[in-house]
């Protein structure tokens, strides 16, 4: 998304949660909205900031993940089930078990560690600014 349209939603989004708060009325009769009550407002009805850190959360998520080692498997395997002759019956079959555990270059793993610690810093910047603008626009209004 550019910048030029990311500003575009942060001002139809802050338009529309400055609107939503004015409609919920006046925080108390007799005086006007303060910037707290305002932003408390504004943070509340936003749904261009909820998305800010919902985003930012899972990019966290991502980056917890990235740091994960590989799961290992279990694997069993049965041979000359149910055969004929001399190898009928499960008597004569033979089992496998198998332990498998991934082993990963440590480059692999820290490149996926550090685009994942990039994406979740890009994030929290994306929040931070979105959150800036809409008290930009709330200060303003």
């Amino acid at each position: 998304m550019t910048h030029h349209r990311t500003f575009f939603l942060s001002g139809m989004s802050l338009a529309l949660a400055v609107r939503a708060a004015c409609a919920a009325g006046p925080a108390a009769p007799d005086r006007a909205l303060v910037f707290p009550e305002a932003w408390r407002r504004v943070e509340e009805r936003s749904p261009l900031l909820k998305a800010a850190l919902l985003e930012a959360e899972s990019a966290g998520d991502l980056r917890r993940q990235a740091a994960a080692r590989p799961n290992p498997s279990l694997d069993a395997e049965i041979e000359d089930f149910g055969g004929t002759g001399s190898r009928s019956g499960a008597g004569a079959s033979e089992a496998t078990l198998s332990l498998r555990q991934p082993i990963e270059p440590g480059a692999r793993r820290g490149g996926r560690i550090a685009v994942a610690a990039a994406g979740h810093e890009t994030a929290l910047f994306e929040r931070d600014e979105r959150r800036l603008d809409l008290s930009l626009g709330a200060a303003r209004a």
